[in-house]
């Protein structure tokens, strides 16, 4: 093979190949579905990806199925922002924040301040109702992503 060619396979071929077989057992790929799940969820618009790619780094997890749950359940996202605000005010026993647009719209243009405070304090809640979910929501989604892949597996061995 060529000097290119052994530095190609070298450089761009063999980390790409390792990076997609990264985690590929039943229980990695589960793993990394459930987190992707999770972390797609996220209460802050905008850190999926970059938390998705610090978790599949940091834990080693398969990026490709880190990345496609993301992509696909972002919806879901917009879907449990106010349910993750609401359980953060209930286990702070704080008053509910006014979330409708408008009233944003007020705050904001009345006192930036007082309103960065307010719905600062909404997006803590936020993040605590994300927080105390998690396990609610990683270890059912691992369980029924391990069973689904487990049963792949056992699909595609070749038959004795």
């Amino acid at each position: 093979m060529s000097r290119t060619g052994d530095w190609l396979r070298r450089k761009v071929r063999d980390p790409l190949r390792a990076e997609l077989l990264k985690g590929v057992s039943p229980e990695g790929l589960a793993l990394a579905g459930a987190v992707g799940l999770f972390l797609c969820v996220s209460p802050f618009l905008g850190t999926a990806t970059v938390l998705c790619f610090l978790a599949g780094w940091l834990l080693r997890l398969n990026h490709v199925i880190l990345q496609t749950i993301n992509v696909f359940a972002a919806p879901l996202q917009l879907l449990l922002i106010l349910p993750f605000v609401r359980l953060g005010e209930r286990l702070t026993a704080a008053d509910p924040a006014d979330l409708h647009i408008g009233a944003m719209v007020v705050a904001f243009g009345e006192d930036p301040g007082q309103a960065f405070h307010h719905y600062g304090q909404a997006g803590l809640h936020g993040l605590l109702g994300w927080i105390v979910a998690a396990p609610f929501i990683i270890l059912p989604i691992y369980w029924i992503f391990r069973g689904i892949f487990r049963r792949a597996v056992r699909r595609l061995q070749p038959l004795p």
